[in-house]
């Protein structure tokens, strides 16, 4: 992190910061010239911190705004300041530089939406061998099936039936997922998820036991065991683990028709079986990179 850091006088006139509350504005000045934000405005901080180095009792709904404002965002616990380049008094070489060399210590996905938002400045960046990520457009269409399966999944759960069954909560779900024998499964496998989900990943305990639910019922997937085991595997793969953060992509289809649980399977249980595969060029290869290089594949093709 850098010792000292200049910011653009014209950042007061900024028509966004002339809005905010003195609060805001406090913690917003904070994100730009706190020691924990590195050049290209990305830190990895816990609220707690921001709060006690601020003496804002509670950070979590500035931060929300600032998130629905399009001025943060985060990614595996690292947050980005949008802005924050474009509010440095300079972007010269040395400068451009060094902003390459601050993405190399944050997550893939987060570096391709940085390269993207600034790639006038054409900032050097070279993808870790071992860490192929999808590119940002492609982590855009991604996530927008995954809306969209939620929203299928909501309207599943909000039955029109008036004798729709409730949870505990009181919460309705179809009829056929509250008489399954797969309904206390399902919800266990929800809890466990959560365990491994990214904190940042807001947990639907109902949505994810449906997607358990159709896995082993609609999917007649008779062995539960090695769904689990897969799933682990993808969470704790270095490639899937930043691009599989909810049960919700499971029965997606990736563009050859394959349901992602059934990459995940394939895969974990190929490196199982090849330990220290072969190359193309016939030579012993790293198995996490030649596993990256099969993920990366899965999720294009």
């Amino acid at each position: 992190m850098a010792d000292y850091r200049t910011i653009s006088s014209g950042f007061w006139n900024d028509p966004y910061i002339e809005e905010l509350q003195p609060q805001e504005k406090l913690l917003y000045i904070y994100l730009f010239t706190c020691p924990h934000t590195n050049n290209a405005g990305i830190l990895h901080i816990s609220f707690r911190k921001m709060a006690f180095e601020t003496g804002i009792d509670d950070v979590t709904p500035l931060i929300d705004k600032f998130s629905d404002d399009g001025k943060l965002f985060e990614c595996e616990g690292y947050f980005w300041v949008v802005n924050f380049i474009k509010h440095q008094s300079s972007t010269s070489p040395k400068i451009i530089q060094s902003i390459g060399k601050a993405l190399n210590s944050v997550p893939v996905p987060l570096a391709d939406r940085v390269l993207t938002h600034y790639k006038e400045l054409q900032i050097p960046y070279a993808y870790p061998i071992d860490t192929p990520s999808i590119p940002y457009a492609e982590l855009e269409r991604e996530l927008e099936k995954e809306d969209e399966l939620e929203r299928e999944c909501e309207e599943e759960i909000s039955s029109k039936d008036p004798e729709s069954p409730k949870c505990d909560d009181g919460s309705k779900v179809p009829r056929s997922f509250a008489e399954s024998s797969y309904r206390d499964e399902s919800y266990d496998f929800a809890d466990r998820f959560k365990a491994i989900a990214p904190k940042s990943v807001k947990f639907d305990r109902h949505k994810w036991a449906m997607v358990w639910y159709h896995l082993r019922e609609t999917d007649a997937r008779a062995d539960p065991q090695e769904l689990w085991e897969a799933i682990q595997w993808a969470r704790g793969h270095p490639f899937w683990s930043s691009n599989f953060h909810s049960p919700l992509k499971l029965r997606r289809r990736n563009n050859d028709g394959m349901m992602f649980i059934d990459v995940f399977i394939e895969q974990m249980r190929k490196q199982k079986t090849d330990g220290y595969a072969t190359t193309d060029q016939g030579k012993t290869g790293n198995p996490h990179a030649i596993a990256n290089a099969a993920a990366l594949k899965a999720v294009q093709h």
